[in-house]
């Protein structure tokens, strides 16, 4: 008996040790990695209630957004509201955001939100008396989305000829014009002809490559 009491001490001993010194470490030490969970951002936080209001008061969110006090903030809560904003509220968020003074923050924003309006409807846009104030590549930008989205849209070909007419960069004009040409030319080849013959401020020499490009259109297979 004594033998085996003076074989278990030294291990006894050891265990009682090794309990000792673990007992004393730092509270930290003995916290596992995966109870530690980071504070949730608060800009995140606040992007979260920013946007679940933008669906249901723009206005107050926008108004909210603009007051944040660091600039990097505050863009990025304004990009919040816009993309949160339902396309009902896109007019009352435009025409606060044309009221702001000219920054290149209310610019980004102008071109989100008249970006969008001129995809969901761009008859009212086109009756909006803010449109002359904008900036002109604002106006340019708008007018191309109408043109060239014409399949997802509900708008004539008619409509979308009165908007390239409207577009200054000299580039993007004519890339309008030829895709309202040729547009046109899928319904109606002599319609496409005469817009192009008429259309002012278009080159004469790309007047002509684009009325060499109309085909006759083709007879339907149905007929």
């Amino acid at each position: 008996m004594k033998a085996l009491f003076r074989f278990l001490l030294p291990s006894l001993a050891g265990a009682l040790v090794f309990a000792f010194v673990h007992a004393r470490r730092e509270p930290s030490d003995n916290v596992s990695a995966t109870t530690i969970r980071p504070a949730r951002p608060a800009v995140e936080t606040g992007t979260r209630a920013l946007a679940l209001e933008a669906a249901t008061d723009p206005r107050g969110a926008w108004r909210r957004a603009c007051a944040v006090a660091d600039e990097r903030q505050r863009f990025e809560h304004q990009l919040v509201v816009l993309e949160a904003g339902s396309d009902a509220c896109l007019p009352e968020l435009a025409e606060f955001a044309v009221s702001l003074p000219p920054s290149s923050e209310r610019d980004a924003a102008l071109r989100r939100l008249v970006g969008r309006w001129a995809i969901q409807d761009p008859a009212a846009l086109s009756e909006w008396p803010a449109l002359p104030e904008l900036p002109a590549v604002v106006r340019d930008e708008a007018a191309t989305r109408i043109v060239l989205n014409g399949d997802a849209m509900n708008r004539t070909t008619a409509i979308a000829a009165q908007w390239a007419d409207t577009i200054g960069d000299p580039t993007a004009r004519e890339t309008a014009i030829a895709a309202v040409a040729r547009e046109w030319q899928r319904a109606d080849p002599a319609a496409a002809r005469e817009y192009l013959q008429r259309v002012p401020g278009l080159a004469e020499a790309r007047r002509s490559v684009l009325l060499a490009g109309l085909t006759a259109a083709r007879p339907d297979p149905g007929d």
